[in-house]
């Protein structure tokens, strides 16, 4: 996984323009079970962050959505951010030229946002936790 931050980072940097959407195939296949066996490992009734890797350009979070729990609509990183959803579902309120738009993501599925494409929220209407894996570019 580290190898491929570096890959990303460094091709990042010599491509201003380019974001992190480049990369959802080659995240995905990185992502080992070896990888989501020692992450998913907590269940909270609140959302818990577990910083798995950050440096300057990223930042790769393992995070646990507790029952019913969801956050605020907030910004994203200037060059976007991948979320793969590990078990469950959850629901992205996208807002976009004042438009909202519902999302529902499942278990393996993968979701790019960035800041262009509108603010967003997300919400675990389980009744059970639910566990994701999220690379945030800077």
């Amino acid at each position: 996984m580290i190898n491929l931050f570096r890959g990303i980072s460094g091709y990042l940097k010599k491509n201003p323009n380019k974001t992190l959407i480049n990369f959802i195939p080659e995240f995905n296949k990185n992502l080992n079970p070896i990888d989501i066996t020692i992450l998913n490992n907590v269940a909270e009734t609140t959302i818990k962050k577990q910083i798995i890797f950050r440096n300057k350009d990223f930042e790769l979070l393992k995070i646990d959505w507790g029952p019913k729990s969801s956050t605020i609509i907030y910004d994203n990183p200037n060059k976007g951010s991948i979320i793969n959803l590990l078990n469950g579902n959850l629901i992205e309120k996208k807002i976009t030229n004042k438009k909202e738009v519902l999302d529902n993501l499942q278990s393996n599925n993968t979701l790019y946002i960035q800041n262009k494409l509108g603010k967003h929220n997300l919400l675990n209407p389980n009744n059970k936790s639910v566990t994701s894996i999220i690379l945030h570019s800077y």
